[in-house]
């Protein structure tokens, strides 16, 4: 996953009010891990394999931050978004932020 990708990723889920909560490399981390459970999601769609496993991993990083994972399972859209409760992320696929 491109380096942008995973930027994107800390700044959206730093601007949730449960990011309060953490410290700037926490939020680093949950990124960097957000990002590796997503890219391997998409291997494994790919592969026509089982994702309930990463699934389980992304959406305890989605709880943090007062998120709900959405799971698409399209690799030419997303495989996993995040739907934030408190309305932090806006756009235009229903809300949902498209984390790859």
């Amino acid at each position: 996953m491109a380096n942008i990708s995973i930027v994107r990723i800390a700044a959206t889920l730093a601007k949730t009010r449960a990011a309060r909560a953490y410290s700037a490399d926490e939020i680093a981390a949950d990124a960097l891990a957000l990002g590796r459970v997503t890219r391997d999601a998409h291997r494994a769609v790919l592969g026509k394999k089982a994702t309930s496993s990463l699934a389980v991993e992304a959406r305890a990083i989605a709880e943090r931050y007062g998120a709900e994972l959405v799971e698409e399972k399209d690799p030419e859209l997303f495989i996993f978004g995040l739907r934030f409760r408190d309305g932090s992320y806006s756009g235009p696929m229903r809300h949902i932020f498209p984390v790859m």
